[in-house]
C-alpha cells in the first residue's frame, strides 16, 4: 500500500490518493473538506473512457485548485507511452472533462514491458508552474532527460529532451523549477570525457565501459529551458571544493543557496563546514555573493537544500550521515545562526518565517524531545515509528510536536504521507485501517 499527496487546495481543501498497486483500477481517492469539517469523502478513482492498453499511475498532485493524476497509455506495437493529465473534480474527486495529453516517452518496445514510469512532479515556489520530468532513461548507457513545463491548467509552456552528458548507470539526481519557468537539474554521476565514450557505427556516442560509480561520481548542474542548455560543474570561483544546494528565486535573480563539500580530486575546505550563496549570471556561472566559516564539523555532505522565506531570510539545510546541519542566512547575507539539529531529516517547508521538518521516532522519543533530552540513535526497523514535526522558529529554537491524534497508537500505522507547505491546508494522513476505532486515513492539521 501506498500513499501519494496529500496535496494542499488555497481554500484548504486536501487531497490524497491511496493505492494497493499502481495499476489502474486499485486507487482510491480521498477529499478532505476545509479544515477537517466533517468527514473525508472516498472514492475509486476512475478514468473518463476506456482505454484499451495498460494504464498506470504516474503522478498524483494538485495544480490550481484541484487534484490531477498522470497516468500512461501504453503502445505495446510501438513501444511508445503515451502520458495524459486527468483533473478530477474538488467535491467528490470524480473525471472533470476529458483527459489532456501531455507528451510521449519513446520506449524499445523489444525490452520496456509495460512496468511503471516515475513520473516526477516539481511546482515552481509560486505555484504558477509545473514542471514533469522522466529521467529513467538512457541511450547507450548515456543519461537521457524529458522535461514538459505548464501552466497550472497543464498547457505545455515549453518542452525538451536531453541528452545528459554523464553514466546513466549509477546515477542519481534532483530538479528544481524556478518562478522564471527554468529547470536546475542537478546530477551525480560519472561525467563523460574523451577516454570514457566511443562512436559507434552510425555516429553517435555510448559509454565505452561502465565505471564503478562510487569512486568517480561527482555532480554537475544543468540549465533546462526549451534549446536552452547550459552545465555548470559546481565549482564556485574561488573556493574549494563542490557546491551543493539549491536554487531559489530572489529580486528576480537566481540565487544558489548551499555547502562546500569534497571535489572529485579530494580537495576541499579543513573539517568546518562552508556556507555559500551565489547568483547565477545569464551564462550560467556563479557569481559569489556571500559566504562564511561553520563552527559545525562534517567530512562530507549528502543533501543540502534552501527555503526562502515571506521576509527574504534563507534556511540552509545539510544532511550526511544521519546528522542535521541547520543555518540561517538574513536578507543582508549574514549568517544569523547555525545548529546542528538532534534527528536527521530530508525534508523542510517554509511556513511564515517557522521551518518545519517531518521526522520519524518512537513515542519515547517524543516524550524525551518535549523533556529536553537528546534523541538516541536506533535503526529503522518494524512498524514502531510514528511521524512528528520539528519546528524551528526565527530565534533558532525549535519544539517537536507528534502528529497523531489522541488515541490513535502506533500498532494500525502501515504508510503515510506529509505535505506541509501550504498554510491552514498542511497536514500528515495516515492509514488506519487495521484498527477497527480509526479506519481509513486520518488529517492532522498544523496549529
Amino acid at each position: 500500500m501506498s500513499i501519494h499527496g496529500p496535496e494542499c487546495a488555497s481554500d484548504g481543501r486536501a487531497f490524497t490518493v491511496v493505492s494497493t498497486t499502481l495499476a489502474m483500477g486499485n486507487w482510491i481517492g480521498y477529499v478532505f473538506p476545509p479544515k477537517d469539517e466533517g468527514p473525508a469523502v472516498a472514492t475509486p478513482l476512475v478514468l473518463p473512457k476506456e482505454q484499451k492498453n495498460h494504464n498506470n499511475l504516474n503522478a498524483f498532485f494538485v495544480s490550481g485548485g484541484s487534484p490531477w493524476i498522470i497516468y500512461d497509455d501504453w503502445d505495446k506495437a510501438t513501444g511508445e507511452v503515451h502520458l495524459f493529465a486527468q483533473r478530477y473534480t474538488t467535491s467528490s474527486f470524480t473525471p472533470d472533462e476529458g483527459p489532456i495529453p501531455l507528451g510521449v516517452i519513446p520506449l524499445d518496445a523489444r525490452s520496456y514491458d509495460g512496468a511503471h514510469l516515475h513520473i516526477e512532479v516539481i511546482p515552481s515556489p509560486d505555484r504558477t508552474k509545473m514542471l514533469f520530468l522522466f529521467d529513467d532513461i538512457q541511450s547507450g548507457g548515456i543519461k537521457l532527460a524529458m522535461c514538459w513545463v505548464t501552466d497550472t491548467d497543464l498547457n505545455v509552456l515549453w518542452k525538451g529532451a536531453y541528452r545528459i552528458p554523464v553514466q546513466a548507470m549509477g546515477s542519481y539526481s534532483s530538479a528544481f523549477l524556478l518562478d522564471n519557468g527554468h529547470a536546475y537539474m542537478r546530477v551525480h554521476a560519472v561525467v563523460l570525457n574523451g577516454d570514457n565514450v566511443k562512436e559507434k557505427k552510425d555516429g553517435s556516442v555510448a559509454v565505452k565501459t561502465e565505471t564503478h560509480v562510487s569512486k568517480y561520481s561527482r555532480d554537475t548542474w544543468y540549465e533546462l529551458h526549451g534549446e536552452t542548455f547550459q552545465k555548470w560543474d559546481a565549482k564556485v570561483p574561488g573556493m574549494p571544493g563542490n557546491f551543493i544546494g539549491q536554487p531559489v528565486m530572489a529580486e528576480g535573480s537566481v540565487v544558489m543557496n548551499g555547502v562546500l563539500s569534497s571535489d572529485e580530486e579530494g580537495r576541499k575546505r579543513d573539517k568546518h563546514l562552508i556556507w555559500v550563496q551565489a547568483r547565477m549570471s545569464e551564462a550560467f556561472v556563479p557569481e559569489p555573493i556571500a559566504s562564511g566559516r561553520s563552527i559545525l564539523e562534517a567530512e562530507e555532505v549528502e543533501v543540502c537544500a534552501a527555503q526562502r522565506t515571506p521576509s527574504g531570510a534563507t534556511y540552509v539545510h545539510a544532511f550526511t550521515a544521519g546528522h542535521l546541519y541547520l543555518f540561517k542566512i538574513g536578507t543582508d547575507h549574514t549568517l544569523e545562526w547555525e545548529h546542528e539539529a538532534p534527528w536527521g531529516s530530508n525534508e523542510a517547508y517554509v511556513q511564515g518565517e517557522h521551518l518545519l521538518m517531518p521526522i520519524l521516532g518512537l513515542q519515547g522519543d517524543l516524550k524525551d524531545a518535549q523533556a529536553g533530552k537528546k534523541w538516541s540513535d536506533h535503526p529503522y526497523t518494524g512498524t514502531g515509528y510514528i511521524p512528528m514535526i520539528m519546528i524551528w522558529d526565527p530565534s533558532g529554537a525549535h519544539t517537536v510536536q507528534g502528529l497523531l491524534p489522541d488515541g490513535v497508537g502506533r500498532s494500525g500505522l502501515r504508510a503515510y504521507s506529509g505535505h506541509f507547505d501550504t498554510i491552514d491546508a498542511c497536514g500528515c494522513f495516515v492509514d488506519h485501517s487495521q484498527e477497527k476505532e480509526h479506519p481509513g486515513l486520518v488529517r492532522v492539521c498544523i496549529q
